[in-house]
């Protein structure tokens, strides 16, 4: 979900140790962006996994990828991985501000009375750690859920991994 979190991933090559992109949904790296983006448009059995702060952007972004015709809609399989409020109970100390804004598809009520209060960057969590459930969750299919069994995901068509941050 942001530069940050791209540049963590690149630093320790995971882009090459597992044949893959690593983008940000804002536009980074800038110089590659626009044409990796329309080379995985084009591609017919993609995968997209979406790593994501506990934010209130990051708990909507699969669904956002997932439901936009001008992304991934009924192109790829979009594939939720990133940190969401109920995985963050044991990092009290490490909470940051929240921010207002009403309940959307791809977050539960809970979610979003507890993002309106608090955030959890991925930076909170070890590097290595965050590498190592990320690839856990690519390699284990079998642990993927429908993203509607947790949050309302109308108008998109996303999963969830059931190995990642949980």
């Amino acid at each position: 979900d942001r530069p940050e979190t791209v540049d963590v991933l690149l630093a320790n090559n995971f882009h090459f140790e597992n044949n893959c992109a690593v983008l940000s949904v804002n536009g980074y790296p800038r110089a590659a962006f626009d044409i990796v983006r329309g080379m995985l448009q084009n591609n017919p059995r993609l995968n997209v996994y979406v790593l994501h702060d506990a934010t209130r952007a990051g708990c909507v972004l699969a669904h956002g990828l997932a439901s936009d015709p001008n992304w991934f809609r009924g192109r790829a399989r979009v594939i939720e991985v990133g940190i969401r409020p109920a995985h963050v109970k044991k990092m009290k100390g490490v909470y940051d501000g929240g921010e207002p804004g009403e309940l959307a598809p791809g977050m539960t009520k809970t979610e979003h009375e507890w993002l309106k209060k608090y955030s959890v960057e991925l930076s909170a969590i070890k590097p290595e750690q965050v590498i190592k459930r990320l690839y856990g969750a690519i390699v284990a299919e079998h642990a993927l859920l429908p993203a509607s069994s947790f949050v309302d995901s109308s108008g998109g068509d996303y999963w969830v991994s059931g190995y990642a941050f949980s």
